[in-house]
């Protein structure tokens, strides 16, 4: 999206649309991702509960 300088990118099932993701969406998933990640690594080694 960013190398195309796309900001917006329709979501569609068999020509219809269902919603518009933009680019905040993409990172705010892909952050979100990793902070799980990190909790459930460090509850791992800190011996606590995995969530």
């Amino acid at each position: 999206m960013t190398r195309m300088r796309f900001r917006r990118l329709p979501v569609a099932e068999e020509g219809r649309l269902l919603g518009i993701v933009s680019i905040g969406d993409m990172v705010r998933a892909m952050v979100d991702g990793r902070q799980a990640e990190v909790r459930g690594l460090h509850n791992c080694i800190a011996g606590g509960p995995v969530a």
